[in-house]
């Protein structure tokens, strides 16, 4: 799968991801399925692959988002490393989604 993204085809990636049983529950494919979705569709359908990749395998999440380039994705995750009260550790992005609901509710542009 990681090839068929190198390569540009988003739609074999996403093809090769849907056969693996149970996908969305094993952090390699559901990385791969969440990339190959933003590249094909944006980040509107990239959303709730991203949260889940946050809660089941927050390493991945993190490495994944310098990869998107996305620039309001690095800007909340800039913004989250400076209020989420944390560890400070990997583990802290399990909470980003929940974060994120928070603050685009008390926030007017969020």
């Amino acid at each position: 799968m990681p090839l068929w993204l190198l390569a540009g085809d988003r739609a074999a990636a996403i093809e090769a991801v849907e056969a693996i049983e149970s996908w969305s529950r094993i952090p390699a494919p559901l990385a791969w399925m969440t990339e190959a979705r933003y590249r094909a569709a944006g980040l509107d359908a990239a959303w709730p692959l991203l949260a889940q990749l946050a809660w089941l395998a927050p390493a991945r999440f993190v490495a994944l988002l310098p990869a998107l380039g996305d620039a309001s994705l690095d800007a909340l995750r800039q913004r989250f490393d400076a209020e989420f009260p944390g560890t400070g550790e990997v583990d802290d992005y399990s909470w980003f989604p929940a974060w994120l609901l928070l603050v685009s509710r008390r926030s007017p542009a969020g």
